[in-house]
């Protein structure tokens, strides 16, 4: 197959309630040939979104944009034009990319999200020092990148429904002093609760620790930091944190040893 100079052909789907943006490297043969995103049948990305936000499996363009934007998210890819062999992304030369400031001057976007690696060090290369924006990398859903299934691909990538950065309301229920109802020997050194109508991954309430308080708490209302995403069990747990406070990684992690030690964890912030 011969190596071809084109140019991305498929306008950005957002609109104003766009609030994360999901960039891809460059449309594949298959994309190009239906003037679509994610156009080849094994490419997972439309089952992944649609499992994650509960939704029926979109099969026609309109179906897939309706859905993009009721769930508030915005799609596109990093290279407006490149030179390419067939869907190699690592044969990509000659790369431009794409102007992100129209979607993020028009849009309430709050995070960037890239799908596989090439996007991900494109975007780094061209597009963050200027935007000054980091982009979060999730796995690729593309057919070659076949050591992911599908069940994995939905537990990374379900990191995207989390609202980072926005002020969420925990209901105490285990304040910093108590005991565990169950293990009497484990104290808590940080408040813990959950968040009222939000749903956990076991399908009861969202429970979250509170960081930052020195003393305990009925309820509290702070920023989502971080989540402590468990490989090895369904229950995710939030970090909530007093509006203006961080804590690194390892600083998150130390403070909640008491609890995660059981678990396999990854932190996503």
């Amino acid at each position: 197959m011969e190596r071809i100079q084109i140019r991305h052909t498929i306008p950005p789907i957002y609109d104003e309630n766009s609030e994360l943006l999901i960039l891809g490297s460059f449309p594949s043969v298959k994309s190009r040939a239906s003037a679509f995103f994610y156009g080849h049948p094994r490419n997972r990305f439309w089952q992944v979104l649609a499992e994650i936000y509960g939704e029926t499996l979109p099969k026609s363009v309109d179906e897939k944009k309706a859905m993009l934007l009721r769930e508030h998210i915005a799609l596109w890819d990093v290279i407006a034009s490149c030179s390419i062999v067939g869907s190699d992304d690592s044969s990509i030369r000659d790369v431009a990319v794409n102007d992100l400031r129209p979607i993020l001057e028009t849009s309430g976007l709050k995070r960037i999200y890239v799908n596989g690696k090439t996007a991900h060090r494109l975007y780094q290369q061209f597009m963050e020092p200027e935007l000054g924006i980091p982009a979060v990398m999730l796995p690729s859903t593309s057919p070659a990148n076949a050591a992911w299934k599908t069940e994995a691909l939905v537990r990374s990538w379900c990191r995207i429904r989390f609202p980072f950065g926005e002020s969420v309301t925990v209901t105490v229920d285990r304040p910093l002093g108590s005991r565990h109802p169950q293990w009497p020997d484990m104290l808590y050194p940080v408040n813990y609760g959950y968040v009222e109508g939000v749903r956990g991954g076991d399908g009861g309430r969202q429970d979250a620790y509170i960081l930052g308080l020195d003393k305990p708490v009925g309820s509290f209302t702070g920023k989502l930091v971080a989540v402590v995403h468990r490989l090895n069990d369904p229950e995710d747990k939030w970090v909530v944190m007093p509006e203006g406070m961080d804590c690194t990684d390892d600083e998150i992690l130390d403070k909640l040893h008491f609890r995660e030690h059981f678990f396999q964890t990854e932190l996503w912030r």
